[in-house]
């Protein structure tokens, strides 16, 4: 029903061509139907007077190893990779918004291209400082963007008349900090519970073994009637966690006969990722009743 409604309305373009842009398209998952008809549309008759193409656009180079077989005939696609800005591109687009956001501040392109900043409110080496974070991160405009704008927040909020180098660093802290708790909570419950887990050692007991984060991750997993995963399963976990960031891992070796072995601490406080799982409603069911005290005493 919906992709005959797409080919009628595309059949009723007064056009020679059409490109289908999908922005963000590692989010279609599984169902990928979408990149399979719209492809094969001029040569399945769907549509006969404009021809169809789709771009994709994606920050993950991988999407293309989970579609399916169907779907990668049909593409015959060709990658255009677009590298990160760096801190020099950035400051350039950040001063590009700055004379838009900002009172008493001015921008002029000159004969090379580069933008030249004049400001009243934004002390030399905010923009800079601003790109250079963003550049070293992910060379994302839109981080850079957002740190700016964060800084000004902060100034703001202080009563400041101007944006100094103090007010980028702390609000580059506060960004950093919504960026963990963003990631966090789009984890998957399974991940969530592996994180109860280390939560449940009791202080000092960090850095744990995997035999002993499992035990708890299986009371916190029956507790909430989740199907419980086997410990090659957690341990592909943990290995994920650690991955983004949001773990420390640490070989042991106690030679021949204490042999060697991972432990896995959090490399992000732990009180951050206790306030991120109780805003889970199906994870919150575990911290009640504990009045913030997690141990095997509170199953």
């Amino acid at each position: 029903m919906i992709f005959t409604m797409l080919f009628e309305e595309l059949e009723k373009l007064d056009a020679t061509h059409c490109l289908v842009v999908l922005d963000e398209i590692d989010a279609i998952g599984n169902d990928d139907d979408i990149l399979y008809k719209l492809p094969r549309a001029n040569d399945n008759g769907n549509v006969a007077n404009t021809a169809v193409g789709v771009i994709g656009i994606s920050n993950d180079f991988t999407f293309r190893d989970n579609l399916s077989a169907r779907v990668k005939d049909s593409l015959c696609d060709e990658e255009i990779h677009f590298p990160p800005y760096d801190a020099n591109k950035l400051g350039n687009i950040l001063k590009q918004r700055a004379s838009e956001a900002f009172h008493d501040t001015t921008v002029q392109e000159r004969e090379d291209g580069e933008f030249e900043l004049s400001s009243g409110i934004l002390e030399d080496d905010v923009i800079p400082l601003c790109a250079a974070f963003a550049a070293q991160d992910s060379g994302s405009a839109r981080q850079a963007l957002k740190l700016l704008y964060k800084a000004g927040d902060m100034a703001r909020d202080e009563g400041s008349e101007r944006i100094s180098e103090g007010h980028v660093r702390n609000a580059d802290e506060v960004v950093e900090r919504d960026k963990v708790r963003e990631e966090l909570s789009r984890l998957p419950t399974q991940s969530k519970l592996t994180l109860y887990g280390l939560l449940l050692l009791e202080e000092g007991v960090l850095p744990a073994k995997r035999n002993r984060i499992y035990e708890r991750y299986v009371l916190a997993a029956k507790r909430i009637d989740a199907e419980v995963r086997t410990d090659r399963t957690i341990h592909d976990r943990l290995s994920q966690l650690t991955l983004k960031g949001f773990l420390d891992v640490r070989e042991q070796n106690k030679g021949p006969k204490g042999g060697s072995y991972y432990e896995y601490e959090f490399s992000i406080r732990a009180d951050l990722v206790g306030d991120v799982l109780q805003e889970d409603g199906r994870i919150q069911e575990l911290f009640e009743g504990t009045d913030g005290s997690m141990t095997l005493d509170s199953f």
